[in-house]
């Protein structure tokens, strides 16, 4: 009677508790994005990588300036001959860098969770373009990256090469993002415990107002697996969404994803995760879990019938939809020279770019579903809802910048809405 009681009185009351884990959680991330707008403005240009000179560890190559170590494309040979590269350059250097997305930085991705904590601390990442890169890509394209690079990664060292078109480039990177420090200025902030621990006591209760079982989970994953315990906790709140919540309705879908994937991000808020140095693990499992379910729930008792034309269309429209969701999933997606001329654009204009993954599933709640596809709109409803709580799982990435993914990518949907009510209601008065 009790327990029945205590169920009642929670689910009574979910609405206010709802409120105030929204006040709480998006004051956090008020904060947190106040930090780190403030922390982007701390950073070092470095406009000509030829002062930089080439030493040896063994085997092993790295670049020195000043006080200062950098690893580029080295790949040591075993875990135990990399930790012994990296305690020598941590105990000789004051500050080691790594170029960001070069051989040693793919390589060092697989092992930095196991890195001792004492050396990571003296270890971060650097921005750097080839000259090839430059000859390839036109000066819009190449400004957008660093400054990319600079606002959502957090990162403090930009280095150029050699080119007679960079001069020109850092002018307008600087122009864009200040003048920097000088290299011996820069440093890496703290983040206050509390907001960690924050996000972690919203996360946990949200799923208990919810799914009692659900939280236990969550908290056994944060205790024991922290760095898998993001991706868990995004996939309970996935399924919650979609199946207690609301499968089709776009306003609850956006305003709980959001507010849940605050929550997660706040969890994970610590000098590690905010500088890339720990890895959130699994993220793959957050975008196939509940598109799984969803599909497996239409096809329990799913009847085919003979497909009419805009089956057809719908079906091959879907799957090509869905190629492209599995291709760009990964670290490392292909990306054409229009798309990211595309991106750069909008970024321009509006500081932060929607999600392409949720700009194709927003078609999915316009259009009318046939019977013979409801399994593929079930899949694109739930891929909207897995790709605005992934959004959230980048946790170096400033929390401002998911939340303004997610409101554009809405209003996409919102304009597209309108254009499909404005066309759907042309045709009825012509009939």
């Amino acid at each position: 009677m009790r327990k029945n009681n205590f169920k009642n009185i929670i689910i009574k009351n979910r609405f206010y508790f709802i409120v105030i884990i929204a006040v709480i959680a998006f004051s956090s991330a008020f904060f947190t994005s106040y930090t780190d707008i403030k922390d982007t403005h701390n950073f070092s240009v470095i406009e000509n990588e030829n002062i930089f000179t080439e030493n040896f560890f063994g085997n092993y190559g790295y670049y020195v300036y000043k006080n200062y170590a950098f690893i580029r494309d080295t790949v040591p040979e075993t875990k135990k001959a990399n930790d012994e590269f990296l305690l020598y350059l941590t105990e000789n250097y004051s500050e080691v860098f790594i170029y960001e997305q070069f051989d040693y930085d793919k390589y060092f991705t697989g092992l930095k969770d196991s890195i001792d904590k004492s050396v990571l601390k003296k270890i971060n990442y650097a921005h750097y373009i080839k000259k090839e890169e430059i000859d390839k890509y036109t000066d819009s394209i190449v400004i957008q990256r660093f400054i990319r690079a600079n606002r959502e990664r957090k990162m403090k060292i930009l280095i150029f090469p050699a080119h007679e078109r960079s001069p020109g480039i850092i002018n307008e990177v600087k122009k864009e993002i200040g003048n920097g420090v000088n290299t011996e200025d820069v440093f890496f902030n703290e983040r206050p415990v509390f907001i960690k621990y924050t996000g972690f006591l919203l996360s946990a209760f949200s799923l208990f107002i919810y799914e009692p079982v659900f939280s236990l989970v969550y908290i056994l994953f944060y205790l024991f697996f922290y760095n898998w315990s993001f991706t868990v906790g995004g996939i309970l709140f996935t399924l919650i969404i979609y199946f207690r919540i609301s499968g089709k309705n776009t306003v609850k879908i956006i305003f709980y994803s959001v507010l849940f994937g605050v929550s997660v991000y706040l969890s994970g808020y610590d000098y590690y995760m905010v500088y890339k140095l720990m890895n959130v693990r699994g993220i793959k499992l957050l975008l196939t879990v509940l598109p799984l379910f969803a599909v497996l729930k239409v096809m329990k008792d799913y009847k085919f019938k003979k497909p009419t034309k805009n089956d057809i269309i719908y079906l091959i429209m879907g799957l090509a939809a869905f190629g492209i969701y599995i291709l760009r999933s990964g670290n490392y997606g292909f990306t054409s020279d229009f798309e990211r001329s595309l991106r750069d654009s909008s970024e321009k204009i509006l500081g932060a770019r929607p999600r392409t993954k949720e700009l194709f599933s927003y078609f999915f709640f316009v259009l009318k579903p046939t019977k013979n596809l409801l399994p593929l709109w079930a899949l694109f409803r739930s891929i909207l809802i897995c790709s605005v709580t992934d959004t959230f799982l980048h946790i170096h990435t400033p929390v401002y910048l998911g939340i303004l993914r997610s409101f554009y990518g809405f209003v996409f949907y919102f304009i597209i809405t309108l254009i499909f009510i404005f066309f759907k209601s042309g045709k009825e008065v012509l009939k």
